[in-house]
């Protein structure tokens, strides 16, 4: 599951930032992974840094917030582009991790995927039953075949990354469709994302009670 994780970040960072650099965007950061150390270095025009904890990854676009701090870097500003242009480009970086799965189990990581939504919430909700079947199978599998289970976690990781929830990829494609092309959020919309953003810590906290505990019973820990 790490390997997935990593390769995911790395996947869905480097897609996003490639599909704005398409579409003439300006990118003046990528962020792949997070806390110290960092290694530093550009490419292009766009700073990167990269940290040994790959578990999640950024890339920052040229927007109406932030064109006085990068006005140095070339490319258009994301909201010239009309909402559902802006809505589908954060959907890149999850698909481009799905289609990743697909050159490890291939046909298999579409049903992979469409249960992936349905389990990540049913584990959050029930990390003492469900979540230690789910954990326990993925375990079996990952023993019996390393690279198949390397493609399934990353079927499982683009459905999660779709939920319809920010700050996950799903829900800020959804907030793009509402936000005006040069305006921030409403406050009811802003009250929602915040909603959403503790909603989502709950369920990685929930999997990570899920996690110990099965680690707990394996006498891991």
């Amino acid at each position: 599951m790490l390997v997935g994780i990593v390769l995911a970040t790395v996947i869905s960072s480097l897609a996003g930032a490639l599909a704005l650099r398409l579409l003439g965007i300006g990118v003046p950061r990528v962020d792949l992974g997070v806390w110290s150390p960092k290694i530093r270095f550009s490419i292009g025009t766009s700073a990167v840094s990269l940290s040994p904890w790959l578990i999640s990854g950024s890339s920052t676009a040229k927007n109406l917030d932030n064109a006085d701090v990068y006005a140095d870097v070339p490319g258009k500003l994301l909201d010239s582009l009309n909402r559902i242009v802006r809505a589908l480009l954060h959907l890149i970086g999850p698909l481009s991790v799905l289609a990743a799965s697909m050159l490890f189990v291939g046909i298999d990581a579409l049903p992979a995927f469409v249960t992936g939504f349905r389990q990540a919430i049913v584990g959050a909700l029930y990390p003492f039953s469900y979540a230690q079947i789910y954990l326990s199978d993925f375990s079996s599998l990952a023993t019996n075949s390393p690279v198949f289970s390397i493609g399934i976690a990353l079927a499982k990781l683009a459905a999660f990354s779709l939920l319809p929830a920010p700050p996950l990829n799903g829900g800020q494609g959804l907030l793009e469709l509402i936000r005006p092309r040069s305006g921030k959020l409403g406050t009811i919309a802003g009250l929602a994302q915040q909603i959403s953003n503790f909603a989502v810590f709950l369920i990685f906290a929930m999997w990570l009670i899920a996690l110990g505990w099965w680690l707990f019973h394996k006498g891991a820990i």
